[in-house]
């Protein structure tokens, strides 16, 4: 019983990840298709549409990993006792919101 779990699993998330990826790339067609009949050029504005997420997810994840490490040097040198166990979530969220207004300064100053 467990090993059909673990396939029925598996199967689900193959097949979700294989229909979000046809979704996005049929979006990004008519979105390009779109742009052609209006006699742009679809390269550039995807790239600068694009840019921007890329960007805040890099600045977040980056936020999000700094969280994890200082979360666990605190809680491996500092603090020696299991006491405080909202350091690891507490962390991660300061250090995802500090890239984010890193992100919004960055990019507001791009846009000037």
């Amino acid at each position: 019983m467990e090993l059909f779990a673990i396939a029925l699993l598996v199967l689900t998330s193959v097949l979700l990840i294989i229909s979000l990826s046809f979704i996005i790339i049929k979006t990004r067609h008519k979105e390009k298709m779109a742009l052609l009949e209006k006699g742009l050029d679809p390269k550039e504005y995807m790239f600068d549409r694009f840019l921007p997420n890329t960007l805040r997810t890099g600045m977040f994840l980056l936020g999000v990993g700094l969280g994890f490490l200082f979360a666990f040097s605190f809680d491996e040198f500092i603090v020696t006792t299991n006491e405080n166990p909202a350091i690891y979530p507490g962390s991660i969220l300061i250090f995802g919101g500090i890239s984010q207004i890193l992100f919004y300064r960055i990019y507001s100053k791009k846009k000037l």
